[in-house]
């Protein structure tokens, strides 16, 4: 356990000194008695001052754990946005997702994403790309989602949000978020360098 816990802090390590080019969460250090979420994450809440999102347990790809919105329902949104991160060039955005029905499949168009950036730490947020309901596909088989991120934001210090809006028709859904990642990732540097 203590040779896992060092080899982990040396590979955190390591990728703090790489300039934070590229932050991968696969959300197995969270568990259902904490911590609740990434370190400087933050995650809208209910009128009860709940988080709307948690670690999911066995949720996740190949049965991973799972950053989750559960039993979400018409009446609100759900978001979550990164602590800020400081991008390189040609950085994207990619995650995988999936969605589920409290009691069996969620129904098709069962809700929206958005993706926004922010470049004054969550001040504000501009959408930079979306999956309207019209073409959200409801699926317990994981998707993947990557959106390269426009100029403007190449080495600024960014956060990254996800906003899930669930439709009319959907009821009460679950989303499950997995393997979210943000920068720019080692082959685009591996070209860059070769092209220099």
């Amino acid at each position: 356990m203590l040779i896992t816990t060092l080899l982990a802090g040396l590979l955190w390590v390591q990728a703090q000194n790489s300039s934070e080019t590229y932050y991968v969460e696969d959300f197995e250090s969270l568990g259902i008695l904490g911590p609740y979420m990434p370190d400087g994450w933050t995650v809208s809440t209910d009128e009860y001052g709940s988080r709307k999102f948690a670690v999911a347990v066995g949720n996740g790809v190949d049965g991973s754990q799972a950053f989750a919105a559960t039993n979400m329902s018409t009446n609100g949104t759900y978001w979550f946005y990164t602590q800020a991160m400081n991008l390189d060039a040609s950085p994207i955005v990619e995650f995988q997702y999936n969605s589920s029905g409290v009691l069996g499949e969620a129904p098709a168009n069962c809700m929206s994403l958005y993706l926004s950036v922010s470049t004054d730490n969550g001040a504000s947020f501009t959408l930079v790309d979306s999956i309207p309901a019209t073409e959200f596909v409801s699926s317990s088989t994981y998707a993947s989602w990557r959106v390269t991120l426009p100029a403007d934001y190449a080495d600024q210090s960014c956060n990254v949000k996800l906003e899930a809006v669930p439709t009319a028709e959907a009821g009460t859904v679950n989303l499950y978020i997995d393997n979210f990642a943000m920068g720019t990732p080692a082959e685009a540097l591996a070209n860059d360098l070769m092209i220099q």
